[in-house]
């Protein structure tokens, strides 16, 4: 059951100790073969949820197991709340729009160096070093910190290995 590989058991009512991304590096094949018959129908009965909904996000983040899965291991299957964090995620990322984010748009904060790109992780995944120490937010706005997150995440997540997202 998928249950034992987020750290409880069926027959407990403790609140998971890790989050999706942490178990087995982020592996979700793994999650996904390890998923009970109760598990699957409602990872079955979520997906037809959110396609039903005709959301169109970018290549980057489809709708597909990886994102299903995230959504409910977030709401230990609860598929109501899941829907609800998933509209809320839909509407911010309308809102805030990350994948227009560039470097434009915090030239400042990027010059700083505070944080850049170390490589692939050995799930494929791109590293990234955030440094305290060259980090001088009395030279920018909030906003321009926002943007340079957004942009570095969503850079992130286009570099990560294909096949290993």
């Amino acid at each position: 059951m998928l249950s034992s590989l987020l750290g409880y058991g069926e027959e407990s009512k403790e609140e998971p100790k890790q989050t999706c991304l942490s178990v087995s590096g982020g592996k979700i094949q793994d999650m996904l073969e390890a998923m009970g018959d109760e598990e699957k129908k409602k990872m079955d009965d979520f997906s037809e949820r959110l396609k039903e909904k005709k959301v169109k996000l970018d290549e980057s983040h489809a709708l597909n197991e990886t994102t299903y899965l995230r959504f409910l291991v977030a709401n230990n299957f609860d598929m109501d709340k899941a829907e609800a964090q998933f509209d809320a995620a839909v509407k911010w990322r309308a809102d805030a729009k990350p994948e227009e984010a560039n470097p434009k748009e915090c030239s400042v904060a990027i010059k700083q160096g505070m944080m850049r790109f170390c490589g692939h992780g050995r799930n494929g995944s791109m590293i990234l070093k955030g440094s305290s120490a060259l980090w001088q937010p009395s030279e920018y706005t909030v906003e321009e910190f926002e943007r340079m997150i957004l942009y570095f995440l969503e850079k992130a997540i286009k570099q990560a290995k294909v096949g290993r997202r």
